[in-house]
């Protein structure tokens, strides 16, 4: 989805949780506002500095939006730019009741978001772990993003390119558009890593910091990076 929100203000808003962050509100119970055509809201921890790509394991829980064709929910990974206007996403995301596997971008060569729809999940990929890689490709020019659901045997390979972007910023997490009818089961993320310009990739052992922009996506560690040796267990939910 669009990240309209990071080119206004890096200033985190804060989000008032009601009940614990365990609890699952049912879905027709909140009314929210997060904007289709403005600033979503999100859950999200991220990252600073120099990196070449980054990779993850988002385990695949259910997610569900049947409020109108522009609102959607998804549990991402971004690797964005050092100016924040350029990245490219993976993950999976929901709309009109149906789930699918997607990666989008915004590139220097086309500042337009372009998202692309990929498989929809079929019900035996439910609590495996989705693995995503995104990193630039040795020309400089193209970032591949790569999904694995390895215990399904399922793989693909997606490739932004004309893409010149310089990567200094990672995001994981949850992103929510619409103003009701939205659900998601908490999501773990693990194996947070980023990868340095030799090519190897080394797990998160920085906490990072963490954002909320509107509500009512929730996120937080179980585990944290610096006393981990996955990168951190962090969860996504909307008990929205």
């Amino acid at each position: 989805m669009g990240r309209s929100f990071r080119t206004v203000s890096r200033v985190a808003f804060a989000l008032l949780l009601v009940c614990s962050v365990l609890a699952i509100v049912p879905r027709s119970a909140l009314a929210y506002s997060c904007p289709p055509t403005g600033v979503h809201c999100y859950a999200l921890n991220s990252w600073n500095g120099d990196t070449r790509g980054v990779a993850g394991d988002i385990s695949i829980a259910y997610i569900y939006t049947n409020d109108g064709s522009n609102t959607s929910i998804n549990n991402t990974i971004w690797l964005v730019d050092t100016t924040s206007n350029y990245w490219v996403e993976a993950g999976y995301r929901s709309n009109l009741g149906i789930t699918n596997y997607y990666w989008g971008d915004v590139r220097p060569s086309d500042p337009m978001y372009r998202r692309h729809l990929m498989t929809q999940i079929p019900g035996q990929h439910y609590g495996s772990g989705l693995d995503i890689n995104i990193s630039r490709e040795n020309d400089n020019t193209s970032f591949v993003a790569a999904f694995h659901v390895n215990a399904v045997g399922y793989s693909s390979y997606n490739y932004s390119t004309n893409n010149t972007m310089i990567p200094g910023h990672i995001d994981i997490g949850q992103e929510l558009s619409g103003t009701t009818g939205s659900h998601a089961d908490p999501a773990a993320f693990t194996y947070n890593q980023w990868q340095t310009s030799d090519g190897y990739y080394h797990m998160q052992t920085d906490n990072g910091y963490t954002t909320y922009v509107g509500g009512p996506p929730q996120g937080y560690f179980s585990e944290y990076p610096s006393a981990s040796a996955i990168g951190g267990i962090w969860h996504s939910l909307c008990g929205c």
